[in-house]
């Protein structure tokens, strides 16, 4: 089997690439601004222990006023 596509040298795009690697330089407010950006949700998520305990708090305080609920209206425990 033949193969008819034009071949390239590799090595002349890959020294482009390597050139560019080397000297490839993200400047030093972008640096701050993306490692902000990275940090951010991780705090978001830091936060999500304390928000689960207040919710199971709230959970059991909505069980608890709909128990007494059932108390006022029925006077007998279901």
């Amino acid at each position: 089997m033949k193969c008819d596509s034009k071949s390239a040298f590799l090595d002349i795009y890959e020294a482009q690439i390597e050139w560019y690697l080397e000297h490839f330089e993200i400047p030093r407010d972008y640096q701050e601004a993306i490692l902000d950006t990275h940090t951010k949700p991780r705090t978001a998520y830091s936060d999500i222990e304390s928000a689960r305990a207040g919710l199971e708090k709230r959970l059991t305080r909505i069980k608890e006023l709909s128990e007494m609920g059932r108390y006022y209206k029925t006077g007998i425990p279901e």
